[in-house]
């Protein structure tokens, strides 16, 4: 299963942020925040994010990590 157009924003944000807030990323994409939380799973589940306390932070992990993680 790929990921969604949300998703692939969500992940490129995060890369350049470090660390993203779950009210931010509703705010951006003006979702409700279960819709966040769900996209937030699934990118935890796939480890191409890491989940904190209100909001996901990035993996150190190289680019060609995330893209071949991301194509499955």
């Amino acid at each position: 299963m790929s990921l969604n157009e949300r998703q692939n924003q969500i992940l490129n944000w995060v890369q350049q942020e470090d660390a993203l807030l779950v009210e931010e990323m509703v705010a951006r994409f003006n979702v409700s925040s279960q819709t966040i939380r769900k996209d937030i799973n699934q990118l935890a589940e796939r480890h191409l994010v890491r989940r904190t306390h209100g909001g996901i932070a990035r993996f150190l992990v190289p680019k060609i990590c995330r893209l071949i993680i991301a194509s499955f």
